[in-house]
Formats: C-alpha cells, sequence, structure tokens
C-alpha cells in the first residue's frame, strides 16, 4: 500500500548551506536508486515568502525527521572576549521541530565539537546528541545519519525500510484498507458531503507528491473501488478529470525503469476505470451498450497477459471492470457469450489473484465474490442448472459474510460506515433470494429471514449518516417480502 514519502526538513543558516544542499542530495539520489518512498526539503528554500511562520508549523507538520545543521555563524563580543553562537533562526525552527516531533525525530549535526567553550549553545540543546564532523569524515556521517533516517522510517513498518521498487513486478501487493482513511483522520470532525470532499482533496494532494509514474497508478486503483461511495457529484467527476492529467504522460526514466509495455498496461487500465467512473456520474445519460462495448474494447487493446504486469492489483483491477463490462453488455441482450466472459474474469480474480491483494478485511473478495454470485443467478435463469445456483448461494454466502466483517471492528468515518453497510444489506438480501430460489428454506423461513435482517437494519439508521442508501435498502428489503422473497438480482457494481 502506497503512502506519502516521509518528509526530511533540512534546517540550516549561514554557513550549513553547503551541508544543506549535500545532505538533500544524498537523500534524492538515494530514493531513486533504491525507491525509498522518503523526500527532503530545506526549510529555507521552503518558505521564503507569506507568513513564515505559519509555513514552518506547516512544513513540521507534514515532516517525519528534522534534521539541523549547527553552524557558529554569530560572533558574539563580551568583556570576556569572543565567542560564536548558531544563528537565532536555527534554534527558534529547532525548538519547533522538537515541539511537533519530539526529540528522537530530530537529529542535530554540527561541524564544530559542542564541548569547546568559545561555542554559545542554548542550555537544552547541550542535552541532546549531536553529531560532530569534521571535513575529513563529513560524507561517512552523512552517510550514517541517512541510514539513521531509514530506521525511524522502518519503526512504522515493523522493523522493515520500506521500498517502492519494481511495483509492476511484484507477485504480492497487500493493501489494508482499514488504513485507507487513516491519514483523513484530521477530517472526521467534518460532515458528510465536507468530509468526502476532504478525502479527495488530500488524496489528490498525496497521489500529485509521488515521484514516478507507476506509483501514481497504483495509487489511484489502490483507491478506485471506494469511489462510488462519493456519489453522483460534478465534484468527483472533476476529480476524476484532475487525476486523468496527473497520469497523462510518463517519462523517459519511467520507461527505462518499468518498460513501456508495462506503462502502456497501467496506464490504459486507470483511464479506462476512470471512463467507467464518468459514465456512471451521468445517470442522466444512461450509458448505452455500444459505451460499454467500446470500453471493452479499450481494456482489451492493452490485454493483460501480454503486459508483462504481474501486481495482482492491478491485474485484480482490469479483469473486475472487464468483468463489469461484459455482464453489463450480457444484459442488453449483446449474447450470452458476455457472460461467459465476465464469469471468465471473477473466476480468474477469486483463483489467482485476489489472496495477494488483501491484508484483513477482503474488499476484493467481497467485490469479487459478489459479482460472480450475480453471473451465476443469470445464467442459472438462463440454464435452470441447480448446479449454477448452488454456485450462486455459496458465493453470495461468502460475500455476505465478508462484507459484514467490514462493519466490526473499524474505524472508518460515518459516511464510509453507511456506505459499506449498504453493500453488505444489498448483498445479505440477495443472499436470501438465492435460498428460495434454490428452495433451501420454506417460505415461513425465508420470511423470518427478511425480519431479522429489517432489524438489523434499522440498528444502522439510528444516525444521519446518508440515510438515503440505507432508506432504499429497507425499500428493497419491504417489496422482497411481499414478493414472498423473489425478485432479480440487484445490477449494482461495488459501492
Amino acid at each position: 500500500m502506497l503512502k506519502r514519502y516521509n518528509l526530511v526538513s533540512i534546517v540550516y543558516g549561514g554557513s550549513g548551506a553547503a551541508y544543506a544542499k549535500q545532505m538533500h542530495d544524498l537523500i534524492r539520489n538515494r530514493s531513486e536508486q533504491e525507491r525509498y518512498p522518503i523526500a527532503a526539503k530545506i526549510v529555507m528554500e521552503s518558505v521564503l515568502t507569506g507568513d513564515l511562520l505559519t509555513s514552518i508549523t506547516k512544513l513540521f507538520t507534514e515532516t517525519e525527521v528534522c534534521l539541523t545543521f549547527l553552524t557558529a555563524d554569530d560572533c558574539c563580543v563580551s568583556e570576556n572576549g569572543k565567542t560564536y553562537r548558531v544563528r537565532q533562526n536555527v534554534v527558534f525552527e529547532l525548538g519547533m521541530a522538537v515541539y511537533r516531533l519530539g526529540r528522537e525525530k530530530c537529529i542535530l549535526l554540527s561541524d564544530f565539537d559542542p564541548r569547546d567553550s568559545r561555542i554559545e549553545l542554548p542550555s537544552d540543546l547541550k542535552g541532546m546528541d549531536i553529531k560532530y564532523f569534521s571535513e575529513e569524515n563529513r560524507e561517512q556521517v552523512f552517510a550514517d545519519v541517512l541510514d539513521k533516517i531509514l530506521q525511524l522510517s522502518s519503526a512504522e513498518n515493523s522493523g522493515t525500510v520500506p521500498r517502492y521498487d519494481h511495483l509492476l513486478d511484484r507477485q504480492d501487493y497487500f493493501v489494508n484498507y482499514e488504513d485507507l482513511f487513516d491519514s483523513c483522520s484530521h477530517l472526521d470532525s467534518r460532515e458528510g458531503t465536507a468530509y468526502l470532499k476532504g478525502v479527495l482533496k488530500f488524496w489528490m494532494d498525496e497521489c500529485r507528491s509521488f515521484e514516478h509514474y507507476e506509483e501514481r497508478c497504483l495509487y489511484f486503483l489502490e483507491r478506485v473501488g471506494f469511489l462510488p461511495m462519493f456519489g453522483r457529484h460534478s465534484w468527483v467527476d472533476e476529480w476524476l478529470l484532475q487525476i486523468e492529467e496527473l497520469l497523462r504522460h510518463y517519462q523517459q526514466s519511467d520507461i527505462a525503469y518499468c518498460g513501456k509495455k508495462r506503462l502502456n498496461f497501467i496506464r490504459n487500465v486507470a483511464f479506462t476505470v476512470s471512463s467507467i467512473m464518468q459514465l456512471k456520474l451521468h445517470s442522466d445519460n444512461p450509458p448505452t451498450g455500444a459505451e460499454h462495448a467500446e470500453l471493452v474494447d479499450r481494456l482489451e487493446m492493452e490485454p493483460a497477459e501480454e503486459s508483462g504486469v504481474t501486481n495482482p492489483l492491478a491485474l485484480t483491477v482490469y479483469y473486475d471492470y472487464l468483468g463489469l463490462l461484459h455482464m453489463t453488455l450480457f444484459d442488453v441482450g449483446r449474447g450470452k457469450q458476455h457472460l461467459d466472459e465476465a464469469i471468465c474474469c471473477f473466476e480468474k480474480i477469486m483463483d489467482t489473484y485476489v489472496e495477494h491483494t488483501d491484508m484483513s478485511l477482503g474488499i476484493w473478495s467481497g467485490f469479487v465474490g459478489y459479482n460472480l454470485a450475480r453471473c451465476y443467478l443469470k445464467q442459472y435463469q438462463l440454464t435452470k442448472d441447480p448446479a449454477d445456483a448452488k454456485k450462486a448461494q455459496r458465493l453470495m454466502l461468502n460475500a455476505s459474510l465478508v462484507r459484514k466483517g467490514w462493519l466490526s471492528g473499524t474505524g472508518f468515518h460515518a459516511s464510509i460506515r453507511s456506505a459499506l453497510s449498504y453493500e453488505y444489506f444489498i448483498c445479505k438480501i440477495e443472499h436470501v433470494g438465492t435460498l428460495k430460489l434454490l428452495g433451501s428454506r420454506t417460505d415461513e423461513e425465508i420470511q423470518h429471514e427478511y425480519k431479522r435482517l429489517e432489524g438489523e437494519l434499522e440498528s444502522y439508521m439510528i444516525r444521519d449518516e446518508q440515510l438515503e442508501r440505507l432508506c432504499f435498502v429497507q425499500e428493497l428489503l419491504q417489496s422482497r417480502q411481499s414478493e414472498g422473497g423473489e425478485g432479480n438480482a440487484l445490477d449494482e457494481s461495488q459501492l
């Protein structure tokens, strides 16, 4: 799972400029060579204008580690002779960093011996570890400091320094979807639309911050399954257009690292999925079969099998949306071959990729298992083969259990939790429908299942949190009860 690069802020004063640049370049070069997700900013170069205090405060809020160069730039004359001290802005900025980050994440370096009586240091600084370097050992000390910075980064990753290397070639790519919204925790106090807009803005800023093309594409694909929960709004459409602009071009360095065929594949997946989302947003003009067929052609123009990409998330997204398009083409009468293609796509994900993407919540197994179950229900309507109905029932049961797990023990914002509960109830209603279809329950038992679901639904509707979705579920439940439990499978894609 991709997160914003850890930022190292570098503070210096006076003669420390050369040291700051050398350290900045060292961090940048190591990050580029090893694909460590770290970046550096020199404070003096980042906050030249505007409200300096506000700018520095914001910078340190985004900072993971502060590296401060102490150089004796100011000469003080007194009766006892000359003494030297660190530039006062350096002391001030270091104090802000210590307050924001804590002492353990503030690294101090000096080109003078801190014990030298001619150097005047604030007493609090004397209690901190100051790494002294000379011209002779400067490169080694700087290299050791960079290793220390990487160790601090690894503390949040079970002792392993994260690397974003060869992302498209990975056999495993686990995404902890419980953490997906953690970075937006500062938005929790906002309600409804304001929260969702804030999440999209944060995601855009974070995606824009990545150095490499494949990182930005995968960041988008990590989140794409959640986008429909944001609703049909012009600001969602605008966000997708901004993402497309961000992903429009890759650089020669990206080609050298990933290969053009891989880049073309991942870009095509991202752009096609974005187009699918935009079609959904325009509910006043429902997409036609021809538009869906064109999107299938676009995906198949860069086939997964020939791309060389092995990243299971990228392939899951590719086959899931290809399957959804084929399922829609079947629904509009384009032929059973499209249903067969959809089943093939979803089964490929369930058999090959889903275990290599989900960490805890099983987001993709909940999405794809439900889609595959819907396909088998559609096939049963054609074949009347009980084997198809049994497959649909098993898959729908598994999907409903997975989706129920989304609602327990998670700290999602109310808007997100509401959307996830909607997904659970829709799936559970369809599962009860398959029990009726197979004759696995009597009519009385089916009605009891719906009554039980109705009571469970009411517990999710006690707060005013996007009730429109849950009211739709309530109406659907009432409709199914009046129909005796029968009804067609919903034409709903994930979230």
